[in-house]
């Protein structure tokens, strides 16, 4: 691997998810090679002294403050590389996966952040067919729904998720770190810390490798109607704070969340398709939004 690499895996609550966080920094190390850094996040402070043994060089960061932004600047204070990769604790790497992302950083030298793209393992995708409820609409509540078919620069419809993206260390240095507001923070499914920094980066600078692969799984317990009322409601809590920060234009569907008619109809459609839990979220984020936006304090604790 010729590129300095730090990669930077946060986890929380690990009991229970120590066999794919294992798994996944043994993957590192074995595709990355013995040159990359690997930094686990301990967030919450609940591994044991003993993880990892097996494997060399991992170092585990201790934040005992809860959230994913914090934890991911934990990371990033105490990277020592050119180039940081983020991955969740509980993906799985394609074969090449590496060798496609760094080669964005060789054949682009002004790039300063690069995105994956990320997809449900087989398992997941069984699962969610299974669900007759879940209807596409909240589908890209858990991943992008499409990707790019060749590297390409960002532009709408796509993004970035912080399930695996990478940055130069510069672009910390230029642009400051993840906003402590976002991010899930315990039971608090918070997201868009993501978004939010890449936004301040560039567009000419933040690119999309669809061939750096990596496969995530959904957990049984979060393919289940209240999973995502929570995450729907989380969500428009969210937007209502990168509204706040950014401007309401800033958001990536932002007609869903502005235009009352619109959502009347579409909520209207999926109740008359008997997809009444998709009615229901629909007007649910819609509401919550427009409360939240309206709020004085930044402050959702």
């Amino acid at each position: 691997m010729k590129k300095s690499v730090s990669v930077i895996i946060p986890t929380f609550s690990h009991a229970g998810r120590d066999q794919a966080l294992t798994r996944l920094v043994k993957d590192v190390r074995e595709k990355g090679g013995d040159n990359l850094d690997i930094i686990v996040v301990d967030n919450g402070c609940s591994l044991s002294n003993t993880a990892f043994e097996e494997v060399s060089r991992v170092q585990v960061v201790k934040v005992p403050v809860i959230g994913l932004s914090r934890a991911r600047n934990a990371g990033i204070k105490h990277a020592k590389k050119d180039i940081l990769i983020f991955v969740d604790d509980d993906v799985v790497l394609e074969d090449n996966f590496f060798e496609k992302l760094l080669s964005v950083y060789e054949e682009k030298r002004d790039v300063l952040c690069v995105g994956c793209q990320v997809k449900l393992d087989q398992e997941s995708r069984d699962l969610l067919a299974s669900k007759k409820w879940l209807s596409s609409y909240f589908l890209r509540f858990i991943l992008p729904p499409v990707y790019p078919a060749v590297l390409s620069s960002i532009k709408p419809p796509f993004y970035i998720i912080g399930a695996c993206m990478s940055f130069r260390k510069d672009a910390f240095t230029l642009y400051g770190y993840f906003n402590n507001l976002l991010g899930r923070r315990g039971t608090k499914l918070l997201s868009g810390e993501d978004t939010d920094f890449v936004a301040r980066i560039p567009s000419s600078q933040v690119y999309i490798q669809p061939h750096a692969i990596v496969a995530t799984k959904l957990e049984n317990k979060r393919a289940k109607r209240l999973f995502f009322v929570r995450r729907i409601y989380w969500q428009a809590v969210t937007d209502a704070l990168l509204a706040r920060v950014n401007g309401i234009d800033s958001l990536y569907d932002r007609g869903e969340l502005t235009a009352f008619r619109e959502v009347l109809k579409h909520s209207l459609l999926a109740a008359m398709r008997l997809h009444f839990t998709e009615a229901f979220c629909r007007m649910l984020r819609f509401t919550v939004f427009a409360l939240r936006f309206t709020k004085k304090t930044p402050e959702y604790a």
